[in-house]
C-alpha cells in the first residue's frame, strides 16, 4: 500500500490542543483540527456543532438555486411542501446519526426550518406572521429536528444490534478520571434524553426490532408543540407514555 504525502492528515483527538510529528518517507504530515470525511465534518474535540452549521449552510444554498420552484404559483403549497422535504432536508440531515444535539444546535435547526418554510411561502418579515401560523397553513407531517431524531434512534438501534465494534464502543468506557467542571454533552446523552431510558435498556429493547420502532414513534410524537400541529389538536392531543 503506497501513502499519498499530500492527501494524508494528521489530527489528535483531545479536549486541548496536541501538537504532534509524524513522518511518513521523510515528509512531515500536515497536522489539521478539521477534516471533512465521506462529506462529514470531523473535529479534533469531537463537536459536532460546526458540522451542523456546515450542513444548514449547504441546505441554504440549495433552497437559492431552486428559486424557481418556490415562486412558481402554479404550485401549491403541499407541493412546495413536498418538494422542500425531498430535496432539502436531506442535505440538511446527512450524517444527522453521528451528530450530538445541544440546545443551541436544536435551536438552529428550528430556526433554519421555519425560514425555509418562510421562503417557501413568500413570507417576508414585514409581514409580521408568526411561526405557529405558518406550521398551521402547512400542516407538515414531521418537523425536522424530529427527522433528525427518528434517524439517530433508528440508527441507535441497528448499533446495538449489530453486535461488533460499534456495539462495543457504545457501551465501552476509558479508564481514569474526567477532567474539572462540567462533562461535555455525549451522543448517548440524546438517546437517554428522548427515550428516558438508559443505555443498558435501550439496548436490550432494541433487540426486538417491533419494540424499538413503537419506541422511536412514541419519541417523536410526545411533543405535540413540536409537530407543528394546530391548536385545536394540541389542545385535544394527550398522550400517556410508559415505559
Amino acid at each position: 500500500m503506497e501513502i499519498n504525502t499530500k492527501k494524508t492528515k494528521v489530527m489528535v483527538a483531545a479536549k486541548q490542543k496536541i501538537d504532534v510529528t509524524i513522518a511518513c518517507n521523510g515528509v512531515a504530515l500536515e497536522q489539521v483540527d478539521t477534516f471533512r470525511y465521506l462529506g462529514a465534518l470531523i473535529t479534533e474535540t469531537g463537536d459536532g456543532s460546526k458540522e451542523v452549521v456546515t450542513r444548514l449552510g449547504m441546505a441554504r444554498t440549495t433552497i437559492k438555486s431552486i428559486t424557481c420552484f418556490w415562486e412558481d404559483r402554479s404550485l401549491t403549497s403541499q407541493i412546495k411542501r413536498r418538494l422542500m422535504e425531498t430535496l432539502i432536508w436531506p442535505v440538511a440531515t446527512y450524517a444527522c446519526e453521528t451528530w450530538t444535539q445541544k440546545a443551541a444546535d436544536q435551536k438552529r435547526i428550528t430556526a433554519f426550518e421555519m425560514c425555509a418554510y418562510r421562503r417557501l411561502l413568500r413570507i417576508s418579515w414585514k409581514d409580521h406572521r408568526t411561526n405557529q401560523s405558518i406550521l398551521d397553513e402547512l400542516q407538515p407531517n414531521r418537523r425536522l429536528f424530529d427527522e433528525v431524531k427518528r434517524q439517530k434512534l433508528q440508527y441507535s438501534g441497528h448499533i446495538a444490534r449489530a453486535q461488533g465494534l460499534p456495539t462495543s464502543v457504545l457501551h465501552g468506557y476509558n479508564d481514569g478520571s474526567r477532567s474539572r467542571g462540567r462533562p461535555r454533552r455525549g451522543r448517548t446523552d440524546d438517546i437517554k434524553d428522548w427515550t428516558r431510558m438508559s443505555v443498558p435498556a435501550c439496548c436490550s429493547q432494541a433487540q426486538d426490532r417491533r419494540a424499538w420502532r413503537s419506541l422511536v414513534s412514541s419519541c417523536l410524537v410526545s411533543d405535540p408543540q413540536s409537530r407543528g400541529w394546530t391548536k385545536r389538536e394540541r389542545q385535544s392531543c394527550k398522550f400517556t407514555i410508559t415505559y
